[in-house]
């Protein structure tokens, strides 16, 4: 038996008795005592907790301790093994952190009225602890008591009719819970003869009174849960609570009786055949996420909506029951790993929804725009906790889900992953109702009805939870590895970090805009010179350090960063020369665009927070270049939709509000798709790191079908961010967005993400040989070569400049996937090198379109007459990223299509030279009058006020992009230019040869 530290069995009796002295201790504080117990009291529990969850790991056991030294079935026996260990330090940090909220929200004279609060709080806290380290029956009975009537009196203590009204329902609905549940213990304790639940389970029955006990038992927990269609009491009682006891109650005590469920599950009915049981308790979790989601989203208030989330996501717990009978090992790590990441969250959502009612005084959704760029860090715990309720990487959501979509596929449960997938859309639902409502412009009247201050330790305390259910989504193996101890069932990554020697400099690069944005977002709108000199120190730093790594690459030296992340799956940054290739776009784009928008935005609102998600959604794309397998990916992958979001709908307008929508549909949806797909090759035991060598044909010779499938989720998942038709209908309406996003999406971030993961997935991971024959890819490029042409024919039509430009993105990224997919060496280097020259000439394009539109108010293609005299750089550079679009010479736009074109009669598919034709013939059509128009007719009267001029921050980048547009079509045969590296990528990566045209 392994030893338990001597401090392992003094904390395990602590564990229940410190918040209990804690109660005892609060009868009586007065003053300045009060403040003193309320601030240290719950601090010690917490590192109670840690202790204790400290030695379950040391000792790799559970720690027991069998009271007055009787053991069971005489006596009574605590044990804390990993998941009651991870059930304790979840409540020692959501009941700390509300313990410090409720002190320090209260005013004066609430403390002093409030004196039955706290005994309250504490007695919860106890019950709580108590009941995770019981190991009896009946004790777990009496614990049950205990939560109940606290919850019930604090839920009371509002003092409002609603809440009073909700405490009763509560009250009546826990009570009968409870008695069912005690009816049951006294058929167990008859059929067995004990109430230790080890013990029960050797003695185990499996006539009909424990079938009976069971269902007494079941029932009772399922309305104690608020289980559909059980949940009745739990909205208003949740809604109406004060916000420490609502986020207690959601993270806390209803995962408490689910915890209890599973025990006996586990335990005393063991024995019992509980297929159908599970499938029934599954199909009840399913009518939870359903409903619940769908009276979330159409609630108007944020504490009810939070209220009903709650009934959605215990929903995601039950699937634990029908999951677990086949796959035991993932069901139980990924239902608790989801259940420590959504308490986290709940608190979160409670504690910033608490903020937003002591700064507006109601939690109305539509006041929450007359926050007006206040309460930063309520807003943002709101984001990152409905990022994890939704299951998105990189939060600690997605790891539990992963899990549990791995189990439902290993099992052939189809309808549980379907559940699964389609449940985080549905969370986004509500998500999105929130995060838009506070994105909006602010009214008119915002000042006149400013916000009450909120102190800052109150917006901290609401972030901290969110901010760990966001670093779960990384730290996932320690926690892992807790839950299986003392359960033998989950097979977690080993907590370690395997780095080569220059996994510095890769991190560097990821965090030089990701530190940068996190300290821009906290910065007021009046500190101006400091937000720029933080981003263009973010900027400029991550540009040398992509230098220093290109030289490293080109030296020789191997760059590889890798941590342990689930079992068989590792998270991994690599440098190879085709992540340079991005990276590189990445870091020389974002400081023309980071110079470009600081001038841009002089006038506008919120630049903190657009600077801030810049910056994140750079860091995404920078993960995405760097990622060294399919799941690093897709974590980045995932992270730059998060991080755009706001960014498309920064005007906060109902057209970018509708546009943002619009974008989060096509691209969550997309991402489940790549999500799945990812899942798809690792239960099929695929090599999910990119590598050249890979090859797909063993698994297409054994399940062609599950490949097929596979192909078009990850196919259909990047072709939703690679605009490919008929998934492209996102791209023109997010032209509502500032020009300098606009540029952003359409030649660094998110087209670019999707084309560059078409290209990882059929070189690197379907691997080239098996591309170049599988029936897949032809159907891609048949998808791609009808989007160029009708991305091509939608841009002559449009009478909007930036509509336009979205409809020549669709058609021009399609040349790189289509290139791609020919998978001659001609036409790989066609494609990558396209991936360069399309980003330097769009976004010189749109640098334009925002010049235009800023200096002369020119939105249209009627509008450009004259400006060519009106504003000559800005048309110049207009100029050559239209003839670089056509492909004119010397333009980089003709190098492209050049190897391209070489590409298709190398791969001898002489029909794609003819696409290449229309769509150059369309591309003129609709670029050339616009040329006209600007450079030789007169100009159109002036309308509206007159405009400022620009500032060197506009000009300098669209000519500094327009005459790199240049440089690489000129320059083209020198051996560092794009065109250059593009062959080393061909040589060194895929063909082993260096192709000419």
């Amino acid at each position: 038996m392994t030893e338990v530290p001597p401090f392992g069995l003094p904390l395990l009796l602590a564990t229940p008795l410190t918040p209990l002295c804690l109660a005892l201790l609060a009868l009586f504080a007065r003053g300045r005592w009060a403040g003193l117990l309320h601030t240290l009291g719950p601090a010690s529990a917490l590192a109670v907790a840690a202790g204790l969850a400290h030695a379950v790991i040391d000792t790799g056991a559970p720690v027991r301790h069998a009271l007055g030294g009787w053991r069971a079935p005489l006596g009574i026996e605590l044990v804390a093994d990993g998941v009651a260990a991870v059930m304790l330090l979840l409540t020692g940090i959501v009941a700390a952190l509300a313990a410090w909220y409720a002190w320090l929200a209260a005013s004066p004279d609430e403390r002093r009225q409030a004196r039955l609060f706290w005994p309250l709080f504490y007695l919860l806290w106890a019950g709580l602890n108590a009941l995770f380290v019981a190991a009896d029956l009946f004790n777990l009975y009496v614990t049950m008591e205990l939560v109940t009537l606290a919850a019930v009196m604090l839920v009371a203590q509002a003092g409002k009719r609603e809440a009073l009204a909700a405490a009763m329902r509560y009250l009546l609905v826990a009570l009968l819970g409870s008695l069912l549940y005690l009816a049951g213990v006294a058929l167990l304790y008859g059929a067995s003869g004990t109430l230790d639940l080890a013990l029960a389970r050797e003695h185990a029955s499996t006539g009909p009174a424990a079938w009976a006990a069971l269902a007494l038992m079941l029932a009772g927990l399922a309305a104690k849960t608020a289980l559909f269609p059980f949940h009745v009491w739990l909205p208003a009682a949740h809604g109406s609570a004060a916000a420490p006891v609502s986020a207690v109650l959601s993270a806390l005590v209803i995962k408490a009786w689910f915890y209890l469920l599973v025990r006996l599950w586990l335990g005393p009915f063991a024995a019992l055949e509980l297929h159908t049981v599970g499938l029934l308790l599954g199909c009840a979790g399913t009518a939870a996420i359903v409903w619940g989601s769908l009276q979330a989203a159409r609630q108007d208030r944020l504490k009810p909506l939070i209220a009903y989330s709650t009934v959605a996501q215990i929903g995601y717990l039950f699937l634990f029951f029908p999951l677990f009978s086949q796959t035991p090992s993932l069901a139980w790590s990924g239902t608790f790993y989801l259940a420590l990441t959504h308490g986290l969250a709940k608190a979160a959502f409670f504690l910033a929804a608490g903020n937003v009612l002591l700064a507006l005084g109601t939690d109305r959704i539509d006041a929450l725009a007359r926050l007006a760029g206040r309460l930063k860090m309520s807003l943002l715990a709101m984001g990152l906790a409905g990022v994890s309720l939704m299951g998105l990487p990189p939060a600690g959501g997605f790891v539990g889900k992963w899990l549990l979509l791995e189990a439902g596929w290993r099992h052939g449960a189809w309808l549980w992953i379907v559940v699964l997938a389609g449940g985080g859309l549905l969370s986004a639902l509500y998500v999105i109702k929130v995060l838009g409502a506070a994105l909006a412009r602010a009214p008119e009247d915002a000042e006149a009805r400013a916000p009450h201050p909120v102190p800052w330790p109150l917006e901290w305390l609401a972030l901290v939870p969110a901010t760990l259910a966001f670093l779960l989504g990384v730290a996932a193996a320690l926690p892992l590895n807790l839950l299986d101890i003392g359960v033998a069932l989950a097979q977690a990554a080993a907590p370690r970090t395997d780095t080569s020697s220059g996994a510095w400099l890769l991190t560097a690069i990821l965090l030089s805009s990701f530190f940068p944005g996190l300290a821009v977002f906290f910065l007021t709108e009046a500190q101006s010179r400091l937000r720029i000199a933080l981003n263009l120190a973010g900027a400029v730093a991550k540009v040398v350090l992509v230098l220093v790594l290109l030289d490293g690459v080109m030296a020789g030296n191997a760059y590889e960063a890798r941590i342990a992340f689930l079992p068989g799956l590792d998270l991994s940054l690599r440098a190879d020369p085709l992540s340079l290739q991005f990276v590189t776009l990445s870091a020389g784009l974002w400081l023309a665009t980071t110079i470009y928008a600081i001038g841009y935005l002089k006038r506008y609102e919120d630049r903190s927070r657009f600077f801030g998600f810049f910056s994140l959604s750079v860091t995404a794309s920078t993960g995405i270049a760097l990622s060294g397998n399919l799941v690093t990916f897709l974590y980045f992958y995932e992270f730059l939709t998060i991080a755009t979001y706001p960014l498309v709908v920064h005007s906060g307008t109902p057209q970018a509000l509708a546009a943002g929508r619009r974008y989060l549909v096509y691209t969550l949806i997309g991402g489940v798709a790549v999500l799945l797909g990812t899942l798809g090759l690792h239960v099929l035991d695929a090599n999910l790191e990119f590598s050249a060598a890979n090859s797909l044909e063993p698994l297409h010779a054994r399940a062609p079908g599950a490949l097929a499938l596979i192909f078009a989720l990850l196919m259909g998942g990047m072709g939703v961010k690679a605009a490919l038709v008929p998934l492209h209908g996102w791209l023109p309406s997010a032209m509502v967005a500032p020009a300098p996003v606009s540029a952003l999406l359409h030649a660094v971030a998110v087209v670019k993400a999707g084309v560059f993961g078409i290209i990882r997935v059929l070189y690197d991971v379907f691997g080239l040989g098996f591309s170049q024959a599988y029936a897949g890819t032809a159907a891609l490029a048949a998808v791609a070569a009808f989007t160029i042409v009708y991305g091509s024919v939608r841009a002559l039509f449009q009478r909007e400049i930036k509509k336009r430009l979205a409809y020549s993105t669709v058609s021009q990224l399609s040349y790189i996937a289509l290139g791609a997919c020919l998978a001659s060496p001609i036409a790989t280097i066609g494609a990558l090198v396209h991936i360069v020259h399309q980003g330097l000439m769009k976004i010189t394009l749109f640098f334009c379109a925002g010049n235009l539109a800023e200096a002369r108010g020119v939105h249209t293609v009627d509008e450009m007459r004259g400006m060519g005299r009106a504003m000559p750089w800005t048309m110049a550079a207009f100029t050559v990223g239209a003839f670089g679009m056509i492909g004119l010479p010397p333009v980089a736009g003709f190098v492209s299509k050049w190897y391209l074109a070489g590409g298709a009669l190398d791969a001898g598919q002489g029909w794609v030279i003819w696409i290449f034709v229309a769509s150059t013939v369309l591309n003129a059509a609709y670029f050339l009058p616009m040329l006209y128009a600007a450079w030789f007719l007169e100009p159109a009267p002036a309308r509206g006020p007159a405009r400022k001029p620009l500032t060197m921050w506009m000009l300098l980048p669209p000519v500094a992009t327009a005459l790199a547009s240049i440089g690489a079509g000129v320059f083209a045969g020198l051996a560092l230019s794009p065109l250059g590296w593009a062959e080393v990528i061909a040589e060194r990566d895929y063909y082993g040869i260096s192709p000419e045209p």
